[in-house]
Order: structure tokens, then sequence, then C-alpha cells
């Protein structure tokens, strides 16, 4: 946990296969997985490791065909301001287990989540306040398995969760 300055240093320089364990804190967002098959851990748990990306974009994004060996596990992810505030996956497909994300802000779609062309998996998850949405799916096929997903709000579609043209399971 001591060996880079940010947590977007360790995804840069770490090779596949490696796991980044990010100590208690609370960090800035916009983080880029970059297609990395590494495990991003926080080391307690989600509720001592935040990721606060001040309304300044998403939390984390996964825009580079990442699989299910990318790993996203235990953290809090608040505050993000985009399509997908929380997380957002374009064409990829990761594992995000044990996080909660809250207080997100969609400018249209899936404040929590937001998928598109991919079938990212998602455990024991809590998406929970979020604007804009809980979940939002397009042309994708996401694993969904004991969420909690409440207390979301949009103006659009599905303040939970929202699937277009997708097959969610």
């Amino acid at each position: 946990p001591d060996d880079y300055l940010t947590i977007q240093d360790a995804i840069d320089d770490v090779p596949n296969g490696y796991q980044i364990i990010v100590r208690d804190g609370t960090y800035d967002g916009n983080l880029d997985m970059k297609g990395k098959a590494v495990v991003l851990q926080s080391e307690n748990g989600s509720k001592n490791c935040i990721i606060n990306s001040n309304a300044q974009g998403r939390g984390i994004v996964c825009q580079t065909a990442e699989t299910k060996e990318t790993i996203i596990d235990g953290f809090t992810i608040t505050n993000g301001w985009a399509d997908g505030g929380g997380i957002a996956c374009f064409g990829a497909s990761p594992t995000i287990r044990n996080c909660i994300l809250s207080q997100n802000i969609a400018d249209q779609f899936g404040g929590g989540f937001y998928c598109q062309n991919g079938e990212p998996f998602l455990e024991n998850c809590q998406i929970i306040q979020n604007n804009g949405g809980g979940v939002y799916c397009l042309n994708a096929s996401p694993k969904i398995i004991r969420c909690l997903i409440e207390q979301n709000i949009t103006s659009k579609n599905g303040g939970g969760i929202y699937c277009q043209k997708s097959n969610p399971r």
C-alpha cells in the first residue's frame, strides 16, 4: 500500500496478475483500469476505503476490454458526476465485489453503475441513493448477484435498474 502516491499510479505501473491493496482513507476518483487484469482491493473493506470523485467525473471507468480478471473489491465510490458516475463499463466485463456505489449523479443514465456492450459481474454490492438511476445497461448482459439496489432516483425510466437492448442475469 505504500509503494505508490496514487491509486492510478499503481494501476498504470503494475503488470497483469498483480494485486493492488489500497489503505484505508479517501482517494480521488477518475480511475481508469486501462485493460489491466489486476485485483484492485481495499485493505479493510468498503466502509474504510472511499473513492470520491468530487463531482469531477466517474469514480472508476473500464473502457479497454477489461475481463472478469479485472477485479474491483471493497470500495465506497461516491460523488461521481457522469453517466456511470460510480463505475462505468464500455465494452468491458470486470468483476465488481463488495462495493458501495452511493450519491453519484448521472448526466442522463446510471448514476451508480453504467454498462454498455459488456458482461460485467456485480456481487455483494450496494447501489444506493444515486441520482440518474442505480444501474443502466445498454446492449449488455450484466450478472448481478446478492446486490442491494434501492433509493435511487431518476427523471427517466428505471430508478433501480433500466435495461435497454440488454439481457441481465
